[in-house]
């Protein structure tokens, strides 16, 4: 495949889909669509592979004092943890479990959220001693979780303490949001939520007020950016806040809405959002920056409010990410091909349609060859979020496309 002019993406020639066909999919005469069973062999053998590769590396090619989900040793327990669940494989468990402990060891409270901080190490402990039975020890991981909140100081605007995913209060909501999901409702508090949420808006609302010129009713700074992207910006904030909505008020939701049409007015006109505020150029199509981490914050809006203006610019989010979305950066989930996939995934469980399975597969049939294509070597190569650990957790999870989702989210 050749490179593009900007050396960002690979431009490819893979077929849409047309008349239902497809080498990587079947759709019946109902419209039920499922991977074809010849792919998902290819898939399955070819993540053996890679896992092998991952595991052959493992002692020199890891850093022992990362303990997080993002780069670290939470990650691996996070990979782990969905080998156990999905293709079911012996020992995938306790392997998840040692990987957990170690990585809850190298907790020292400089962090919150769940993929840079202790707010990780902590629900994946609770996750998977959940899963193990041993309710003792999953309880105790908990306690440990909502400790954070007191520790961070989660309540408290004006503090050193961002909003955004990788560092921030919504990072921290998403980890209490995943403890919920994966062990029961009842194991965090409502009351911890509403804390959470209330400090996330208060904060928005806050900066807004202080520049009204910006034009939005919430706004975030992080590094002295306005950042609008998945991992830093606002479309990563407003998409758990969104995840909430049953406990917000009324003109908290009025805000949110408004402040997502500010974020639609602001695309380009390839349907790509821009990294930040002031940025002209139209050019990184990555989850933590421009249309893939969009989309799930679109499609979720269309759910919450009804407008169909949403899914029209999630689906125009998709067509960029099919046109510029295998990067030369690489395989991996922050940016790279893997987490661009996940918007067609997204993307096809909001809408049945078949075409998005067929691009998401077409993306794993590219991660498949990984290492071939010259693609850049992360900065730490068998991650989860930037490597390989993240990759072959995308090909494990497309396996069962209707339940297939980024992890963390």
């Amino acid at each position: 495949m050749k490179i593009s002019p900007d050396k960002r993406y690979f431009i490819h020639q893979i077929p849409k889909l047309t008349a239902n066909h497809s080498d990587y999919i079947e759709v019946s005469e109902s419209g039920k669509c499922q991977i074809s069973p010849s792919f998902k062999i290819k898939i399955s053998e070819g993540t053996e592979k890679l896992l092998s590769l991952f595991e052959s590396n493992l002692e020199n090619g890891t850093d022992w004092t990362d303990g997080s989900v993002y780069t670290g040793l939470a990650g691996y327990a996070y990979l782990y943890y969905l080998m156990e669940t999905k293709p079911k494989i012996s020992g995938a468990l306790e392997t998840a479990r040692k990987y957990v402990e170690r990585s809850v060891g190298l907790c020292r409270g400089k962090y919150l959220p769940f993929l840079t901080g202790d707010a990780g190490p902590f629900t994946l402990g609770a996750i998977i001693y959940h899963r193990l039975g041993d309710t003792q020890k999953s309880e105790f991981y908990i306690g440990k979780l909502k400790e954070l909140a007191n520790s961070h100081h989660v309540d408290k605007i004006g503090t050193k303490l961002p909003d955004e995913i990788l560092y921030g209060r919504a990072g921290y909501l998403s980890a209490l949001l995943l403890a919920r999901e994966e062990i029961d409702n009842h194991v965090i508090e409502d009351s911890l939520i509403k804390q959470v949420v209330s400090s996330m808006i208060a904060s928005g609302e806050d900066l807004a007020k202080k520049h009204p010129e910006l034009g939005a009713p919430l706004m975030y700074k992080w590094h002295d950016s306005y950042y609008l992207g998945g991992a830093h910006g606002l479309t990563g904030i407003l998409l758990f806040l969104l995840k909430v909505k049953g406990i917000l008020l009324g003109k908290d939701l009025e805000m949110i809405q408004a402040t997502i049409d500010f974020l639609v007015e602001l695309r380009y006109p390839s349907g790509n959002l821009p990294s930040s505020l002031g940025s002209t150029t139209d050019k990184l199509v990555h989850w933590c920056h421009g249309a893939p981490g969009f989309t799930a914050l679109l499609i979720e809006a269309s759910k919450v409010f009804g407008s169909p203006k949403y899914m029209e610019a999630a689906e125009k989010c998709c067509d960029v990410i099919w046109e510029r979305g295998l990067l030369v950066k690489g395989y991996g989930l922050c940016h790279g091909a893997a987490g661009n996939a996940y918007s067609f995934v997204q993307m096809y469980q909001a809408t049945k349609d078949p075409k998005y399975i067929h691009q998401a597969c077409a993306f794993a049939d590219f991660c498949l060859d990984y290492g071939k294509h010259g693609c850049r070597t992360p900065d730490t190569p068998l991650s989860l979020y930037e490597g390989l650990a993240g990759t072959i957790y995308f090909l494990y999870d497309i396996m069962e496309p209707d339940t297939a989702k980024f992890p963390g989210f």
